[in-house]
């Protein structure tokens, strides 16, 4: 599994966790703080994706601790939206339906 989001999902739902636990159910907009994929790759200009972190992923296995965003959320934001990046040109939320698609996908990969 190639990402975060992915094994942090099979563990949720190996454990059985998830999905009911997935989000609060106490606030009015849950969020998670990650996104997908997809998106993600779509976002690299392919020209660009060759000096992206991609190919060093693999430093990234024990993080530093996060002390915060080095870009703001509202420019990160209009960056996505001037680009046209991701289905609805838009910082994609991680919906319960995306949440049903990777448990179908690691179900079909056997992996649940």
């Amino acid at each position: 599994m190639p990402d975060m989001f992915t094994r942090l999902l099979l563990s949720l739902i190996i454990t059985g966790i998830a999905p009911l636990s997935f989000y609060r159910k106490d606030i009015s907009n849950p969020h998670y703080d990650g996104l997908p994929v997809g998106f993600t790759a779509e976002a690299i200009a392919k020209k660009q994706k060759q000096h992206s972190v991609l190919p060093l992923l693999h430093a990234f296995a024990k993080p530093d601790e996060n002390n915060g965003l080095d870009i703001p959320t509202e420019r990160f934001r209009a960056a996505v939206r001037k680009a046209g990046v991701g289905p609805d040109k838009d910082i994609p939320h991680i919906t319960k339906e995306l949440i049903g698609k990777y448990a179908t996908d690691l179900a079909q990969l056997g992996l649940i």
